[in-house]
C-alpha cells in the first residue's frame, strides 16, 4: 500500500467510522496492534465512549466462550458412550473439562455479566437481535450467575439449553441427536474467544500504518 493509498483510507475511515474503535486505531494506532484488541495500548488509551464499548466487547467475549467448551464436551460424551470409534474419546472428554475449568476460574473472577448493557448497545447501533437468540444469552447468563462458572460442566439445565439451541437451529442435522452428523465431527468445533474479525481488521491496521510509516 502507498501512503497516499493509507491516508485516504484513514480519512475515509474517520469520515464514515467516526467515534469508533476502527477510526482510533487508524487515527492513534501502531503497526504492531496487539493480539486482541481489548488489549492493545492504543485502545486503552482511547476515548471513554470508545474504551467502554471495547470493554463490552471483551465481557461478553469471556461471557459466552464456555458455551462453544461445553458443546463440544457433550460431542465428546456422546461419542465416547455411542458411536464405536477407533480413537479412544476419553482423553477429549478430559480435555474439555480441563477446558471448561480454566474458562470458569477467568469468568468467576470477573464481575457478574449483565446483558441489557449489549441489548441497549445494540439498540443505539440499530442492530436487530432474535428473541429466541437474546432469551438464549440470557438464559445462560441467568444459570451462570445461580450455580456459578464451575459448576457449568455437568449441569443438566445448560447441556439441555445447548442441546435445544442446536436443535433449533440445525433440526434433525444436529450432531447430538444425529449419529451420522457425530461421525464427521473433528473434535472441535467453534471454540475460542469472539473476536469480532479482529484478525481481519488487525491485519488491515498493520498495513496501513506501515504504509504511512513510509
Amino acid at each position: 500500500m502507498r501512503r497516499e493509498d493509507a491516508e485516504f483510507l484513514r480519512g475515509r475511515i474517520e469520515e464514515r467510522c467516526s467515534n469508533t474503535l476502527l477510526a482510533w486505531l487508524a487515527g492513534e494506532g501502531s503497526s504492531g496492534p496487539a493480539e486482541n484488541f481489548w488489549e492493545d495500548p492504543s485502545a486503552l488509551a482511547a476515548k471513554p465512549e470508545i474504551r467502554a464499548t471495547t470493554e463490552l466487547a471483551r465481557r461478553f467475549s469471556l461471557h459466552v466462550e464456555g458455551l462453544p467448551l461445553l458443546y463440544n464436551l457433550l460431542l465428546a460424551k456422546r461419542q465416547r458412550d455411542q458411536v464405536q470409534v477407533h480413537r479412544d474419546k476419553e482423553e477429549l472428554v478430559e480435555e474439555y473439562l480441563r477446558e471448561l475449568g480454566e474458562w470458569a476460574a477467568r469468568e468467576g473472577s470477573e464481575e457478574s455479566f449483565e446483558p441489557a448493557g449489549l441489548w441497549a448497545f445494540m439498540a443505539r447501533q440499530g442492530a436487530r437481535l432474535s428473541e429466541p437468540q437474546r432469551r438464549f444469552v440470557e438464559a445462560w447468563t441467568d444459570r451462570l450467575a445461580e450455580i456459578g462458572p464451575m459448576a457449568v460442566a455437568g449441569d443438566s439445565y445448560l447441556e439441555d439449553l445447548v442441546r435445544q439451541r442446536e436443535l433449533r437451529l440445525k433440526g434433525h442435522r444436529a450432531r447430538l441427536v444425529n449419529p451420522g452428523r457425530l461421525l464427521d465431527w473433528s473434535g472441535r468445533v467453534g471454540v475460542g474467544r469472539m473476536d469480532f474479525r479482529w484478525f481481519r481488521v488487525r491485519q488491515f491496521l498493520v498495513d496501513l500504518h506501515r504504509a504511512l510509516e513510509r
